[in-house]
This record gives structure tokens, C-alpha cells and sequence, in this order.
């Protein structure tokens, strides 16, 4: 590639709108093109020298001069009074010599003393281009006015602009001794939004958007509060005893506590550590594994947390549930399981809720069988109601046998109250002929249960019965008399028909025996 050379460019002309000090002369009688001004910033930045050309007798007369930038703009009156001088007057005097010249460069001096350079910031009026506002010039390598540009390339800063300013613009620059330039400018402008409690300005980077920040302010727009400070905008640093640099900027609640630390403030040992961290490392404050058998990251860790003891200096482990003994090496009553080896740990008897967990001898620790089963409940696993009693032992509902002695087995019953029935559905075991839940009645066409051999048929007459069935205790057989004496029938009592027999006798209502008729 070849190298790139640098062309020198002619001063900046005044009359660049709005890039640099724009000064203008105006007479409604002379044409602008005609009468030419340039002005002269000097290096202090208050004063300059205003030189006027192409002047002419027919040009003397009353004037307005005005000079603007991005602080504003003034004017004042002018009053020249051109003259000619005349060929030979003088000895050696060149044509063209104009009176009054010296007179006017006195009335500019006095003029210029009103041009102060200003620091632009909120209070600076913004000049304008094609509606677009904009702050002082920035040409490469710029230190006045004066001075000349390296390069051909420049760079325009703006600011003091809306989003509604966004679109495309013409941008023009002219020099003293060049051709003018023009180009094309495309804004894409978006609100600063800077802080107003946390940022000097409003205005921020045309580039970045960075606004100026504060002391103690942070962020693009001045919002929060630098790093390892919370509580905008009075910033104030954050408080982790040393165990971690940042915290939230609302709440000043500590982020990422580091060496074994918790809390807003890392005040307090994570779980599974002891010590005394608001102390810091310096002191021994540092946070240190709870031997509860080993350390949180052994793989034999049963303790939630763990102290010290002030007055022998020992570790006392909180141990989690299901867990006992000094350092946690033991199931608690209730659990079972071998905490001692790798990986071993401790879990709840499966007694379906029928121990006492409080008893050490409830459940086997080691094979978790179950030994002491409540609520009349029974098995490894208490999972069934025990002999003598119904139910579901898993909601502890088992309740006692109700079978009747006279019309159960009496393989079914050790004492007249304690018989033996189905564990689920509390049936009795029920001797031949009776029948019911807990064996309490005969079957049909049945009687005597309080023989206790079951129950007998009842044999009732088919023809002299009004139904097969009798009473259960007294039954009377309905049978046919052969003489005139009564016959006594067995104690059973049929439900007789009246009127006559076969043999033209009748039935008693009491006994249905036949009596004989004359």
C-alpha cells in the first residue's frame, strides 16, 4: 500500500455556518457578495481582528456587524468612511490605499472584546443545522481557530438533540483559500437519559451515550453506584466483612459470599461449617468443616450445622433427621441403615406408622424390621391387623372380633369373647346352618342356634303350615293327632293353618295338634 500524504488545508474561513465564528456586515444598498469580512480569532479566545476587502467610496455608510457560535450571538454598529487616496500624494504610496481602514480595525478590536469562549453544557445556546443542534467544531488536531488542519478529514460533534431530530441532513463546509465541501448526514439520535442525581450534565457521548458521571455514580446514564457500593445515589460501600466485593444496589445484600460465608452481610458459616467470619481471616475468623462424621463434601455429612462449645471447646454437630449420636455416625430410633460405611445412610422404618419412632427398640437399625407393632397391628412390617381383630392397619382402624360363641367354631374362639375372624372384612367362621357376619342367626327354614351344633330344620308340616320357616328357638312340627289326646310336639313353633284336619278334627292355635271331634 502507498503511503498516504498529507495535504495542508487553508484556515477555516468564518463564514463555515455553524462550524465555526460566523460574522456578517449588512447595508440594504450594497449586494452581500459584493463586501467580503473575515475574522481573526486571537490564541486568548476573547479578542480577534475583523478585516473587511473589496472596499469602495460608495461604501461608507452606517453597518451592522453580528458574530455567532454555539455560546450565542452579538451585533454592533459599524460606521465607515471610505476615502481613496490619491496617485502621488504621497511619495512611494500604492494605488489602492482605503482611509479609514485603521479607524475600522479599531471599532472591530473594540467589538471582539465581547466573543468569550464558553464551556459547553446545559446552559449553552445550541447553533443549528438543517434543525439539528449543534455544539462547537472539533477539526483533528485543532488548537484555535487559527490553526491549520493536517488532513482533509474532519470530525463534527453534535449534541443538544432530540429523537425527533433523527434523519438525513446536508452538512457544508467552506475554507478561505478552498473549494467548499458538502456531504451528506445521517442522524440517528436517542435520548442520553442521564441521571439527574448521579451525572453532571445532560448531555453524554454522541458516540457511546456515556453521560458524565459523578463521583461514586456508575452505569452508561449515571443510575447506580460504582462497584462495591449500593444505596443510589448517596453510594456508600458494601458491607461483607471481607467476604465478597459486590453487593445488590437496593438492599446492600451481599453477592457471592466466598470462604464458607452466608448471609446479606456473609455474617454466618454456610451450612455444615462453624466459625466466626465477621472477624475475618486475619483474626481466625474463617469458617471451617463441621465434623459431622466428615466434611460437607465427604459423602459422609449428617449435620445441618455444628458449633462450638465455649467452655470445653468441643464440636457439637446438629444432626439431621433420622441421625444421632456425637458426630451423627448412628440411625435414631425409628430409622435403620449403616451410616459408618461409604455411601451408607439412614432411613425411616417401614412400619406403616405403627411404632413408637421414639423407641430405640422399635424397628431393627440394621434390617429395619419391624418389632414393637401399636394399634393392634402386626407382621415385619405392621402392615395387617393382628389375630382377633379387623380392619386396614395402615390407617390404625383395627378393631376387636364381635363373633357370636353359639354359632361360631369353636376352633375360631379361644374364650366365649375371643374369637378368631377374617382380618379384612371381620366375617366369623360360622358353624353349619348359621349364617351372618358374626354368626348371630339361623339360616332359613332353620331354628335352634343355642344348641350350639349349628342349626336344625324346622320340619314344619307342609300341609298344615302356612310357611316353612318357624321360630328360631320353639318350633311345633304341625303334625296330625290320631287320638282324642292332645300329643305333646318338640318346642319348636310352625305358623299353623286353622280349621279342620283330614280326619275331620281341628288344629290347636297353640300347639297345631290335631284334636279330635265327636
Amino acid at each position: 500500500m502507498g503511503e498516504k500524504k498529507t495535504s495542508e488545508v487553508g484556515l477555516v474561513h468564518p463564514s463555515i455556518h455553524p462550524l465555526s465564528i460566523n460574522p456578517s456586515i449588512h447595508h440594504p444598498s450594497i449586494h452581500p457578495s459584493i463586501f467580503k469580512a473575515s475574522l481573526y480569532v486571537q490564541r486568548d479566545e476573547r479578542t480577534g481582528v475583523l478585516k473587511l476587502s473589496n472596499l469602495s467610496a460608495n461604501m461608507s455608510g452606517k453597518y451592522v456587524c453580528t458574530a455567532s457560535n454555539s455560546a450565542g450571538a452579538e451585533s454592533c454598529d459599524i460606521s465607515l468612511d471610505i476615502s481613496t487616496c490619491r496617485v502621488g500624494m504621497i511619495v512611494g504610496a500604492t494605488v489602492g490605499s482605503v482611509l479609514g481602514f485603521i479607524f475600522l480595525l479599531f471599532v472591530c478590536l473594540a467589538f471582539l472584546v465581547f466573543f468569550r469562549r464558553r464551556r459547553y453544557g446545559e446552559d449553552d445556546m445550541a447553533n443549528e443545522i438543517k434543525g439539528v443542534t449543534v455544539s462547537s467544531p472539533q477539526f483533528q488536531g485543532r488548537v484555535g481557530f487559527l490553526s491549520k488542519m493536517p488532513s482533509t478529514d474532519v470530525s463534527l460533534y453534535v449534541n443538544n438533540t432530540r429523537e425527533s431530530d433523527s434523519g438525513r441532513y446536508v452538512c457544508q463546509v467552506i475554507y478561505a483559500d478552498k473549494p467548499g465541501v458538502t456531504a451528506e448526514l445521517t442522524l440517528d439520535v436517542k435520548a442520553c437519559d442521564c441521571s439527574l442525581e448521579g451525572s453532571l450534565t445532560r448531555l453524554c457521548d454522541g458516540s457511546t451515550g456515556q453521560c458524565q458521571c459523578r463521583p461514586g455514580a456508575f452505569g452508561q446514564r449515571c443510575d447506580g453506584c460504582q462497584r462495591g457500593h449500593w444505596g443510589f445515589p448517596s453510594c456508600r460501600p458494601c458491607r461483607c466483612n471481607g467476604h465478597a466485593d459486590l453487593c445488590q444496589q437496593r438492599t446492600g445484600a451481599c453477592i457471592g459470599c466466598r470462604d464458607n460465608t452466608g448471609g446479606d452481610s456473609c455474617e454466618r458459616c454456610a451450612n455444615g461449617y462453624y466459625g466466626n467470619p465477621v472477624l475475618g481471616l486475619a483474626s481466625g475468623g474463617q469458617c471451617r468443616p463441621c465434623p459431622c462424621p466428615d466434611g460437607p463434601d465427604s459423602g459422609r455429612h449428617f449435620a445441618a450445622s455444628c458449633y462450638q462449645d465455649n467452655r470445653n471447646r468441643q464440636i457439637i454437630c446438629n444432626c439431621n433427621q433420622g441421625y444421632t449420636g456425637a458426630r451423627c455416625e448412628e440411625c435414631a430410633p425409628g430409622y435403620y441403615g449403616n451410616p459408618s460405611q461409604p455411601g451408607g445412610r439412614c432411613q425411616p422404618c417401614q412400619c406403616n406408622n405403627n411404632i413408637d419412632m421414639s423407641d430405640m427398640e422399635a424397628c431393627d437399625r440394621q434390617t429395619g424390621e419391624c418389632r414393637k407393632c401399636l394399634y393392634n397391628t402386626e407382621g415385619p412390617n405392621c402392615g395387617i391387623c393382628r389375630s382377633g381383630y379387623f380392619g386396614d392397619a395402615s390407617l390404625r382402624n383395627c378393631r376387636k372380633c364381635t363373633c357370636n360363641f353359639l354359632g361360631t367354631e369353636r376352633s375360631q374362639c379361644m374364650e366365649r369373647e375371643d374369637c378368631v375372624c377374617q382380618r379384612a372384612t371381620g366375617q366369623c367362621q360360622c358353624l353349619p346352618s348359621v349364617v351372618g357376619l358374626t354368626c348371630d342367626h339361623c339360616a332359613p327354614d332353620h331354628w335352634n342356634l343355642a344348641g350350639g351344633r349349628g342349626c336344625e330344620a324346622c320340619g314344619c308340616h307342609p300341609n298344615n303350615s302356612v310357611t316353612s320357616s318357624c321360630n328360631e328357638v320353639q318350633n311345633t312340627s304341625c303334625v296330625e293327632s290320631t287320638g282324642p289326646v292332645a300329643m305333646a310336639a318338640t318346642n319348636a313353633k310352625c305358623h299353623c293353618r286353622g280349621g279342620p284336619n283330614q280326619d275331620g278334627g281341628r288344629l290347636s292355635r297353640r300347639l297345631c295338634i290335631g284334636v279330635a271331634v265327636d
